[in-house]
């Protein structure tokens, strides 16, 4: 049987209108890995120039960075082994200049009283920024004027409840960031004509039905796919640490897939990151844990298959910005994919909740309340594997039901339910595996494709004009590759993807 952890979470600042889960540890969880963080400069403004692995950085900023009792050194060496970015700053200006200048993945701060009074009001509203931590002594101070701010999660005296606190949100962060894409009604009706347009498939469902497939048909060796993932993180990092590694490798096994994806580790931060930025080569690393998930899950659906013997509605909340809100609604009678695994829940008024309390925190986001109606006598159990995943989640929320990767919906209806146009619920119904419009859309994109297994990928790649990632899977191909003839076909592809992105004397 699996092991799991757990630790009752904190519940010591705001109140929080989400699931009750349940932290691994009092403290956060290491990752086991050899990733080592990023850390800044305290004078100066630094750039990380490693590859970003993960959906968020840690920003600690505090002026006596010397001087933190040994509690609190503890606790930040704990968040260097735990996460593979965390960079610290001692000056106001600095921090805030960095915080600006991120784009891509979203800022969870910890902060002093004093320097965070003066910081917030300049940057709370920056998109980038998720939550706010305020750690001092002086709380009754620091409570009066952390009220006036929806991203302060709580002023804590103790570093436990940031401990505590902390995976939690990163996790919610990282369902936000899940890859979707959306099919609309349109081209449905070109599939019943048969008159499809791949040119009109938004790139990344045409990547997510390859990806699953390859995922589907492959079957690696396990042990030797998770070393090579590790040693992949590794060198994505400026430092590596030999015990962690190890620690890793002996420990992957020790656990359940689904424990590792819901734990506060690097796994589905990085996994989301992966899929968001299309990113085949991290992709290609991760696929044996992908695989294990995967069939994890369809164990699972088979001994809970007298609990889903009937429809079922599941919920989830989802933040959008106004223009992927729109690319949902363009999608209204259409077919919508959740590209990576899929968190839901059967509790209808917690989600409501926190769909509600999330729009407090930035009034530039929509929130949405997915409502999925399943028939589970409709999808196949090998292909589109889902479950209750209470009893081996490190998050232990009561009801959690997990889907594979590539999940497919229709869009029924969308409708408005206040909050002046920010908060919608959105009506779903589970794509039938045997959906004649569905199919003749993968099956044609399929068609398109020549090759096999991941040369199929770094084809359709470069059709779809993402040239910089199927460069780099074709290097990790190239590394692979068992003869001659395949290695010049391979320097082949590569030299057109060079031409592609005008690197003539690399094309030669």
């Amino acid at each position: 049987m699996y092991q799991r952890e757990s630790a009752e979470a904190s519940d010591d600042s705001q109140d929080e209108c989400k699931p009750t889960r349940i932290s691994p540890v009092c403290e956060p969880i290491s990752p086991l890995m050899c990733i080592a963080p990023t850390t800044s400069s305290q004078s100066e403004l630094h750039s990380p120039s490693t590859r970003v692995m993960q959906n968020f950085i840690i920003v600690r900023l505090d002026a006596n960075t010397n001087e933190n009792s040994k509690s609190f050194q503890k606790f930040l060496a704990q968040l260097r082994k735990s996460y593979t970015t965390l960079e610290e700053f001692n000056n106001v200006d600095k921090c805030i200049e960095y915080i600006k200048s991120v784009n891509d993945e979203k800022i969870f701060l910890i902060t002093s009283g004093s320097l965070g009074e003066k910081m917030v009001p300049i940057i709370h509203d920056l998109a980038q920024l998720h939550s706010i931590f305020i750690y001092c002594q002086n709380t009754a101070h620091h409570k009066g004027w952390a009220k006036q701010w929806p991203k302060i999660t709580g002023v804590h005296s103790a570093t436990d409840s940031i401990s505590k606190r902390l995976p939690k949100f990163i996790r919610e962060s990282d369902q936000d960031t899940i890859s979707m894409s959306f099919i609309p009604k349109s081209i449905m009706s070109e599939a019943s004509l048969k008159q499809q347009n791949l040119i009109k498939l938004e790139p990344t469902y045409q990547c997510s039905v390859l990806f699953k497939q390859i995922i589907l048909e492959t079957d690696d060796d396990d042990t030797k796919c998770m070393e090579d993932f590790v040693a992949y993180c590794c060198q994505c990092q400026e430092s590596a640490s030999k015990f962690t590694t190890e620690e890793f490798k002996h420990q992957y096994k020790e656990k359940s897939p689904v424990w590792w994806y819901t734990s506060a580790t690097f796994i589905c931060s990085i996994l989301n990151r992966a899929q968001q930025m299309s990113d085949m080569k991290a992709m290609l690393k991760m696929t044996f844990f992908i695989q294990d998930l995967h069939h994890q899950l369809k164990l699972l659906h088979e001994q809970q298959s007298s609990d889903f013997s009937q429809q079922f509605i599941v919920y989830r909340s989802q933040r959008f910005s106004q223009e992927d809100f729109q690319h949902l609604s363009n999608a209204n009678g259409g077919l919508m994919s959740f590209n990576n695994f899929l968190s839901t829940t059967k509790e209808k008024p917690v989600v409501k909740e926190f769909a509600k309390r999330v729009l407090h925190t930035n009034n530039k986001i929509v929130s949405v309340i997915f409502m999925m109606t399943i028939d589970p006598n409709k999808i196949s159990p090998s292909k589109t594997p889902f479950a209750r995943i209470d009893n081996d989640s490190a998050f232990r929320q009561e009801n959690e039901i997990l889907f594979t990767i590539h999940t497919v919906f229709h869009v029924n209806k969308i409708k408005e339910i206040g909050h002046q146009n920010r908060l919608h619920e959105v009506y779903l119904t589970i794509a039938d595996d045997n959906d004649p419009q569905l199919a003749a859309i993968n099956s044609h994109l399929i068609e398109k494709i020549d090759g096999n297994g991941w040369h199929r990928m770094s084809e359709l790649m470069l059709q779809v004009g993402f040239f910089r990632q199927a460069e780099e899977l074709y290097n990790e191909l190239l590394k692979n590759a068992s003869n001659d003839k395949e290695r010049a076909l391979i320097y082949k592809t590569l030299g057109k993807a060079k031409l592609e992105q005008q690197e003539y004397q690399q094309a030669a």
